[in-house]
């Protein structure tokens, strides 16, 4: 399982992930206008049918009528089935014509027959530490023959929607996870990409205890600005939580995050070079407020920690906003 990154060409780099992901949406491989003249068409002389219909029921009620227009409820709902049919068969025989087929998990638990009819072999499933077990249940096929997981365990879980089931069944545990701390052989990349050597030394041995730095992450260009790379501030200014709110606050931080961020984009550095994460929700809502009000950070966006995961910029600013008399740093610890 994977502790180091994927790093994508340079000509995908100028592009966002939503335009590079949409060439491989199979919506743009499936024939054009396919069953538009079996389907689509009469269900567009039916639904102006369907509104004469209805003009002329508001403006006499008969039953004659009513009858009429519940026909053509059904023959519309006919119509939307075969149509509905007719692309999922034009998609299906794209994706057997594929060597690779992508879609996310809940995708293959909504499309579970489409995935019997592709009968694929071998599946891949990518943050597998972040999916649910059911989840990966629903993505094997009975022709299903070899399953490759790949992820990291020692990051976020998955997220269930109700926390007493989580707590008594285990279930934010992933079957990767499981797999790993019953001692499963499992293969492990130790070559990170990502991070300058002094940034991997904080989690390593900590946290991974043999990961090595990749060549290419020695002798980066410096940040302008400033004489270090990496550094740490503390401050004696306390957080608060709004009324009604389970979430916290730090004023003073958000407010040097973002004048930092804007002492950054003065020293040369682009705007969306920089991203601002928060270990809060109501600390990121407050940061993203206050960049709105300085055009050097209008167009920046803030984040929480958890939303990140699995993304990376080229300068990270982190504010993990607890500070109290109690000492208390809640969920961090």
């Amino acid at each position: 399982y994977s502790w180091s990154s994927l790093e994508f060409p340079p000509e995908i780099g100028s592009k966002s992930q939503s335009e590079v992901l949409e060439n491989f949406n199979i919506k743009n491989h499936r024939p054009k206008n396919y069953g538009y003249n079996t389907y689509a068409k009469p269900m567009e002389i039916l639904a102006a049918e369907y509104s004469a219909k209805q003009k002329l029921l508001n403006e006499t009620i008969s039953q004659g009528v009513r009858e009429e227009m519940r026909k053509i409820e059904r023959d519309i709902q006919v119509l939307e089935q075969g149509l509905d049919d007719a692309r999922n068969s034009a998609d299906i025989s794209v994706m057997k014509k594929a060597k690779v087929v992508g879609m996310t998990t809940s995708g293959a638990a909504r499309l579970r027959p489409w995935l019997n009819q592709l009968g694929a072999k071998i599946v891949v499933i990518e943050e597998a530490a972040e999916v649910l077990e059911s989840h990966v249940v629903t993505a094997l096929s009975s022709q299903c023959q070899h399953v490759i997981l790949l992820g990291d365990h020692k990051q976020l879980r998955p997220s269930t929607e109700v926390y007493e089931l989580c707590q008594k069944y285990n279930l934010n545990i992933s079957l990767f996870e499981r797999m790993v701390e019953n001692g499963l052989n499992c293969y492990r990349l130790n070559v990170q990409h990502r991070m300058r050597p002094e940034f991997c030394s904080l989690i390593s041995p900590t946290i991974y205890d043999d990961l090595t730095s990749h060549k290419s992450t020695e002798n980066r260009q410096n940040i302008p600005g400033v004489s270090k790379n990496l550094f740490f501030v503390t401050h004696n200014f306390n957080e608060r939580k709004l009324p009604n709110s389970v979430s916290f606050r730090n004023e003073h931080e958000s407010s040097f995050v973002v004048q930092l961020a804007r002492y950054l984009i003065m020293q040369g550095t682009q705007p969306e070079d920089i991203t601002v994460l928060a270990t809060y929700s109501d600390q990121v809502r407050n940061i993203s407020k206050m960049m709105k009000q300085y055009s050097e950070t209008m167009s920046m966006n803030a984040s929480t920690v958890d939303d990140f995961q699995g993304q990376e910029n080229k300068i990270i600013i982190l504010s993990l906003v607890r500070s109290n008399n109690k000492r208390k740093v809640g969920f961090l610890k």
